[in-house]
């Protein structure tokens, strides 16, 4: 028996919830609502008037305001700052690390800072504000003697450009006080990675000389946590931890910490020499529900990339041509976990290198143009599927690792996605919503 189904092309979905029950979810109408088999034709039929009476309107607004000038793609529209990934060294091991961090020592100079930070200033120009962060394939602590003079000049430079500058950085948490002294002079947002109790953190985040790193992220969050600076906890679940993940949002809760992100650790890297694994997609979407519930119950703002419907978007991330990230090595690259030239993945998320003769960057342009067109409207996969304007195709560059090709999608990440959006829409649906910022737009979701 074929599955009932509304007219798919006006992006209307039907979600089976029983036999003879069916949930119809309408992203862009914010609607959602749940009827019999037998009611689906008459309802077809009305959203078949309504969506005649919506092209009407989005026709008459046309006319009226006059279509947009398309961008060149060279220009790099988007561009509001820059992440410099300053070097690949690092004073953790760990087990699962996507970029093997720690095992090459390659440090940016001054001289491709500054011109990265130039570069992005230059086309942020429009803009009232301006972001430097600091991520990479290692600690980016590690090179704060550059951290600071980026820091620095980009401040001089946005105060002549009458710009706010928002700093931002990740970091394993292996801090020191004159550096956590540094981050709140600066008010600098921190996202600390760290995995969980004192026994999980170790094993799974050792130091070099596989002694235990935990005494080091605790002592770093406790002074943020003291001294109010904002600031999230990301940890990487694998198939070893997938069942405490609940354990670890409480345990977080009485550590004082207020954002959680959760991801499944994906076998690339330093995995692929420690056989870390990866959790079953339904061992995690199990766990993930009970650790969802225990930080909303806390009042904790927490999220999985892949299962939010805070908005509708027709990429995953800025990794479709929008990010502007600067490697220790002077190459441009969309994603964070593409961070070295020997990379299979360089040939698709690199999209530029900067050319230290012409003092400039130079842009890739075809590869540019490819990760741009990776959207919603080109993901063939993804056009039934009711997630598609919440993950749009989900992560580009597991995609890419997991299929060979940016698009490509139904992998492994698709099953949770699914079951985490259905989840989601479910609650509100019996009329229990979300308490949680970061499920915004599901607020505005009517119930019919």
């Amino acid at each position: 028996m074929s599955k009932p189904t509304l007219d798919p092309m006006k992006d209307i979905f039907v979600i089976p919830l029983s036999k003879n029950r069916y949930m119809v979810y309408a992203p862009k109408d914010r609607l959602i609502f749940s009827t019999d088999k037998e009611s689906l034709p008459k309802l077809s039929a009305l959203y078949k008037s309504l969506a005649e009476e919506s092209k009407k309107k989005i026709k008459r607004k046309i006319r009226k305001t006059g279509r947009r000038k398309k961008t060149k793609i060279s220009k790099l529209v988007g561009v509001t700052g820059v992440t410099l990934c300053p070097t690949t060294d690092c004073n953790l091991r760990c087990v699962y690390c996507y970029a093997s961090g720690g095992e090459r020592k390659k440090y940016m100079d001054w001289k491709l800072a500054k011109a990265a930070i130039d570069f992005a200033l230059s086309r942020s120009k429009k803009s009232k504000r301006f972001s430097l962060g600091f991520h990479g394939g290692g600690e980016p602590f590690m090179a704060f003697d550059l951290m600071k003079k980026s820091v620095e000049y980009a401040k001089k430079r946005c105060k002549n450009h009458k710009m706010k500058m928002v700093l931002s950085s990740a970091t394993n948490g292996v801090l020191t006080d004159k550096q956590l002294d540094w981050v709140i002079k600066n008010k600098m947002r921190l996202n600390v990675s760290i995995d969980g109790m004192p026994d999980i953190q170790n094993k799974l985040r050792p130091l070099p000389n596989k002694g235990e790193s935990y005494p080091f992220v605790e002592k770093t969050i406790r002074r943020l946590v003291k001294e109010k600076v904002p600031f999230g906890v990301r940890s990487t679940i694998t198939k070893d931890t997938v069942h405490k993940m609940k354990d670890i949002v409480e345990y977080f809760h009485k550590m004082g910490i207020k954002t959680i992100h959760f991801e499944p650790a994906f076998e690339c890297g330093r995995c692929l020499k420690t056989k870390t694994a990866t959790p079953e997609p339904l061992v995690f979407f199990k766990n993930y529900i009970k650790a969802f519930e225990a930080a909303e119950k806390f009042g904790i703002e927490f999220y999985y990339s892949g299962g939010t419907i805070d908005k509708l978007t027709d990429t995953f991330c800025g990794a479709a041509g929008r990010n502007f990230f600067v490697t220790s090595d002077g190459y441009i690259t969309s994603c964070l976990e593409v961070m070295h030239k020997d990379d299979p993945a360089s040939k698709i998320f690199f999209y530029g290198k900067y050319d230290e003769r012409g003092g400039n960057f130079r842009i890739y342009e075809k590869r540019l143009k490819l990760l741009v067109s990776r959207n919603i409207k080109n993901l063939e996969g993804c056009q039934s599927c009711f997630c598609k304007f919440h993950c749009a195709g989900d992560c580009l560059v597991k995609a890419w690792r997991e299929t060979g090709s940016l698009f490509e999608t139904g992998t492994e990440r698709c099953i949770v996605n699914r079951k985490a959006v259905k989840y989601v829409l479910l609650r509100y649906l019996k009329g229990k919503p979300i308490k949680m910022k970061n499920f915004g737009m599901a607020r505005k979701v009517e119930i019919v």
